[in-house]
């Protein structure tokens, strides 16, 4: 890792300035083995030796009892690293700390290699990689639309039906009062107004219920 940092990327001078200038820095160090199994093809690409490092770069002093005892405390932690905006997770495991997650997991196995105060250095036995995409940021849960379900009120289908037959005795009246027959003309303009009275009102019903199923849906 020490001959990554100095001769395939510029990091170790950007560590110096970090810490030269007042920050401090956790430097999960795999062991050499572990940096053998990286394949030729990982560290050849344009940048991937850079990204390979920051995921190892904790922008934090953690010393080996501080992220052991953080990790019994709260059982699984998140620090962030410098490659953004991965974090890598740290738990407690076979009484020590291990750091990601399945194939690509690694333990605290050489603890506090150097430790000044700005800078730690802890070995572990594995090279870390940041999940996948998908897999960092977790499932995501969309809330479901809430459906309008207008429902047909009983009430207005009897209050329609109810009114039927007075459009029908009330059209019939006012076809009679067309005629103008003087033997009935006080029954037929009551029916009339029988007629007109029922007639606006069930128009209005339908009128403001309109106004109001639309006022609900927009709103």
């Amino acid at each position: 890792m020490a001959d990554i940092l100095v001769n395939l990327t510029s990091l170790a001078t950007e560590m110096g300035r970090l810490v030269s200038e007042g920050y401090v820095l956790t430097v999960l160090a795999p062991n050499d083995e572990a940096m053998a199994k990286l394949a030729t093809e990982q560290l050849s690409e344009p940048g991937s030796p850079e990204q390979i490092m920051y995921y190892h770069l904790i922008p934090e002093y953690q010393t080996e009892e501080s992220m052991y005892n953080a990790v019994r405390r709260f059982g699984k932690v998140r620090y962030d690293t410098l490659r953004l905006p991965h974090k890598v997770t740290a738990q407690e495991a076979d009484g020590s700390v291990k750091f990601g997650h399945g194939d690509t997991s690694a333990y605290l196995f050489d603890p506090d290699i150097y430790t000044d105060g700005r800078i730690s250095v802890q070995g572990i036995d594995g090279v870390l990689f940041p999940p996948q995409e998908e897999e960092a940021a977790g499932p995501v849960t969309r809330a479901q639309p809430a459906k309008v379900v207008v429902k047909q009120r009983r009430g207005e289908l009897f209050f329609f039906l109810s009114l039927l037959p007075f459009f029908f005795v009330g059209g019939v009246c006012f076809g009679g009062f067309l005629s103008q027959d003087e033997d009935d003309v006080c029954l037929i303009w009551l029916a009339k107004f029988i007629f007109v009275f029922f007639f606006f009102s069930f128009t209005s019903f339908l009128f403001f219920n309109y106004v109001a199923r639309l006022v609900l849906v927009l709103g």
